[in-house]
């Protein structure tokens, strides 16, 4: 991406970026500005209606009863089928949303007996929110004693992850307006996810994206996303590992035609010899998809393993991503793997990067009790069975006390630490917001 263009994508997302400060510090108000093209209360009334609507479709699947709702909304929440991934109607997903639901069910009958929901504003979304931020700092945010270290990323690290901020948003466009080398849009019967790859160029470096659409609210989607039971893969790293069963059965459908455009633009090219990269991104679901993909590139028995020859690195950056396997996936002793970039780049709050079956439980006690409850209760943080992989960069507010100010810092934390935390907001997840922060901050290390 050129200066230029990064300078008009900042331009342009302003409001949006503006909008975000707001809701990482609801004690925030947004900067001084031109009439923005949207306000907080129309734009949080989408995102709600959005919820909503996705409560609808999932309820086409299972048993609509007061109960299962609930589940569904507090699902939501989670993230697992809000905002913006393509997948099958399988009998495998049908059936791993199914156990999802019925789990979620089982759960709410030990905290729903001596309540009274007959209120309509009793589980009302905005009410989640405000016991979200009653939760103590030390879950809900990262402390100062958490951080690694600032994220100190060369200008082209802000390059690439500008490149992929930008791929990962455009993929979520109308395909037929979207300028990529190949575009994959498939059936709502197949089981395969929108992907675009395309090419960048800059100072004589080829660089091939891959980018993955994540979660619309189409119910195949939803299906594959709560399709969560563990699944072994011989095939895959060393075969220790299990794996999200949803995420890992597109993943293995899409890979070797991923695999096949990826060599047939590799030869096009045809630059020095060196200077062609690979990136693999996405956003929620796509993110997940495309770690798995760069984790097939290290496993020889899959087809991405054999594209390797002719580049000099290989990358994955994500946002917003779920884990997606009980071990950490780490880089490859490679040295296309080693010189690469392994980024999970995550908006503090955003609840997606962290979801598992027992975190919905937790976010649904959440959505359900009063906090002076949860805390009586000795309420934790349930322990990870997915393991959140990748180096993790966290995108704060530079200054939540400043009401006034709206800025934001890249920190590295360690994956354990973000295993720890309880993020549970669900407008942090959405794609243009990432792209709004990571436009700002890569803008200024030029």
């Amino acid at each position: 991406m050129s200066q230029s263009s990064s300078q008009a994508s900042l331009v342009q997302d302003q409001a949006s970026l503006q909008l975000l400060g707001a809701r990482l510090s609801p004690g925030k108000q947004t900067c001084p500005a031109p009439a923005l093209p949207e306000d907080n209360e129309a734009n949080d009334e989408a995102v709600i209606q959005q919820i909503e609507r996705t409560v609808k479709t999932a309820e086409t699947v299972l048993t609509s009863n007061s109960k299962r709702r609930i589940a569904l909304v507090a699902v939501s929440i989670a993230g697992s089928a809000l905002d913006q991934a393509a997948s099958s109607d399988s009998s495998a997903d049908a059936a791993g949303t199914s156990n999802a639901s019925e789990e979620a069910s089982k759960h709410l009958d030990t905290i729903l007996q001596a309540r009274d929901f007959s209120e309509p504003q009793a589980l009302s979304f905005s009410g989640y929110l405000r016991k979200v931020e009653q939760l103590p700092e030390n879950i809900r945010r990262i402390q100062e004693g958490e951080v690694i270290q600032a994220f100190q990323g060369s200008v082209d690290d802000w390059r690439l992850i500008n490149l992929a901020a930008s791929a990962s948003t455009e993929v979520y466009k109308d395909l037929r307006e979207v300028a990529a080398s190949w575009k994959m849009e498939p059936s709502e019967l197949s089981n395969l996810k929108s992907a675009t790859i395309s090419v960048a160029e800059f100072e004589g470096r080829r660089t091939l994206v891959v980018s993955v659409r994540g979660s619309t609210a189409a119910r195949r989607d939803w299906m594959v996303n709560a399709n969560g039971r563990p699944m072994a893969s011989r095939k895959l790293l060393d075969g220790s590992t299990t794996w999200h069963r949803g995420f890992l059965a597109v993943a293995e459908a899409m890979q070797k035609t991923i695999a096949s455009e990826i060599v047939n633009l590799k030869q096009s090219g045809e630059p020095a010899a060196g200077t062609q990269e690979l990136l693999f991104t996405g956003h929620s679901a796509g993110g997940a998809v495309a770690q798995l993909f760069y984790a097939m590139c290290a496993s020889p028995e899959h087809n991405l393993s054999g594209i390797l020859a002719g580049f000099s690195k290989v990358h994955c950056i994500t946002f917003g991503c779920p884990p997606v396997s009980t071990r950490t996936i780490t880089r490859a002793d490679s040295g296309v793997f080693q010189g690469g970039l392994f980024l999970n780049i995550i908006n503090e709050g955003d609840p997606v990067p962290l979801c598992q079956e027992d975190y919905i439980k937790s976010l649904l006690d959440i959505y359900v009790k009063d906090p002076e409850e949860l805390v009586a209760e000795g309420f934790r943080v349930p322990a990870a069975k997915y393991r959140v992989s990748g180096q993790c960069i966290v995108l704060q507010d530079s200054d939540p006390d400043d009401t006034d100010a709206v800025g934001w810092k890249a920190v590295v934390v360690d994956g354990t630490q973000m295993e720890s935390k309880l993020f549970g907001n669900p407008f942090l997840h959405q794609m243009k917001y990432y792209n709004a922060v990571i436009t700002a901050l890569a803008a200024d290390v030029r």
